[in-house]
């Protein structure tokens, strides 16, 4: 008897282990399917793909700048910009007297060495 229950416990272990080999049979089938599926559509995809780039328009060059000077405005408050503004317009304001104090001092310069 206990020859036969050995032989019972072998044959649940054996049977247990070919189902599990029939899942793993099973799942590597499936994904062989959908590799083969995905290889199948790839060049309707590829086309698709290579059709939409060529119809979409580049973003305009100017993005950066907007976004930078939207989220400028969204963290400051309305007097804080215009103070801002005022700001960048005095230092503009400063550049142009820079640059008008530089080509006098040259003209200055070029009209001594013409003397000479």
């Amino acid at each position: 008897m206990p020859l036969l229950r050995k032989q019972k416990k072998e044959s649940t272990i054996v049977a247990s282990e070919l189902s599990a080999l029939a899942e793993q049979e099973r799942a590597v089938a499936e994904q062989i399917a959908k590799m083969e599926e995905m290889i199948s559509s790839a060049p309707d995809r590829i086309r698709r793909e290579y059709e939409e780039s060529r119809t979409l328009m580049p973003p305009p060059d100017d993005w950066e700048d907007r976004q930078r000077a939207k989220r400028f405005n969204a963290h400051l408050s309305k007097g804080e910009i215009r103070n801002e503004h005022r700001y960048q317009a005095r230092s503009t304001l400063l550049l142009v007297l820079l640059l008008l104090a530089i080509t006098s001092l040259l003209m200055w310069i070029t009209s001594f060495v013409k003397d000479l």
